[in-house]
């Protein structure tokens, strides 16, 4: 997904099942899943002998259903598994409810995407190699939110509101989505200007993998990439931690930024960044 060559088929995808579903806002996965002809189950994936019952149970159906499973939770550590052969989807009860939601919405998009089938079914020289796992992955990601949001009408809604954080509660409470996954699909698929999202670890919680960088993901508008393109994730770290302070929850910062584009100009930002008590959610909007 690197280069999006998919998305454009992965949206049309998307919008059918949508369709499909007659879905409404919030979005009910539990309609996607029966529209796929997908079951749900919840269990704890690190318990062995739950592990070995459905192994057990899936060598009824063939050897290689039980190698799949097995070969997975050996791999990673697991919290959601789709089962083609068992038209089934695994999640780790453990979870925290919206991120079983997430997990759900990303191996429903795995039972979605036809040409994902075959990497569930079995190894080839392809699917062995892990870029084509990773862009797989990347895939999934990008039906999942999606599929979250109801497709396009995220983007009508997301641009009825102003620019601004208010504008990212506002469409959390109205599409059942976490904060982060909200404000990554506000920029980059809301308004046409350039905005960026930063995802980071606020500087009064130390880190406890100090090789892990404390910005964690970065987001950028189409219009973002194409005039900002050369400013990173560390610059924008960098006014972060120099413009917000110490609070138990919420509003940590609301203040102006420069960034120069391509052309070395200058162009200001309004940023305001939200502690949602793990992480900083960080909004850019260009003036």
């Amino acid at each position: 997904m690197s280069d999006g060559a998919t998305a454009p088929e992965i949206d049309k995808l998307v919008e059918r099942l949508l369709s499909d579903t007659g879905a409404t806002i919030p979005v009910r996965v539990e309609e996607i899943l029966r529209l796929l002809a997908v079951d749900l189950s919840y269990y704890n994936l690190d318990d062995p002998g739950l592990i070995r019952r459905f192994v057990h149970r899936a060598k009824i159906k063939g050897q290689h259903v039980a190698d799949q499973l097995l070969s997975a939770v050996k791999k990673i550590k697991l919290h959601a598994l789709w089962c083609p052969d068992e038209d089934q989807i695994l999640v780790d009860e453990r979870l925290p409810v919206p991120k079983k939601r997430w997990a759900t919405f990303h191996d429903a998009t795995h039972r979605l995407l036809p040409w994902h089938r075959e990497f569930f079914r079995w190894d080839t020289a392809q699917t062995l190699d892990p870029a084509y796992q990773e862009m797989l992955e990347a895939e999934a990601n990008y039906g999942a939110s999606a599929l979250m949001f109801c497709g396009h009408k995220f983007t009508l809604a997301a641009r009825d509101t102003v620019p601004s954080w208010r504008g990212v509660q506002t469409l959390s409470r109205r599409f059942g989505t976490s904060l982060t996954t909200t404000l990554r699909r506000y920029v980059t698929h809301g308004h046409d200007r350039p905005m960026a999202a930063l995802i980071s670890m606020p500087r009064w919680m130390p880190s406890a993998d100090e090789t892990v960088s404390r910005y964690r993901h970065a987001e950028y508008s189409k219009a973002f990439r194409v005039e900002f393109g050369s400013v990173a994730p560390q610059l924008l770290g960098a006014l972060v931690d120099a413009n917000t302070h110490f609070a138990r929850g919420g509003v940590i910062g609301d203040f102006a930024a420069l960034l120069y584009d391509l052309r070395s100009e200058p162009r200001e930002f309004h940023v305001e960044s939200f502690f949602n008590r793990h992480d900083v959610l960080t909004l850019f909007v260009a003036k």
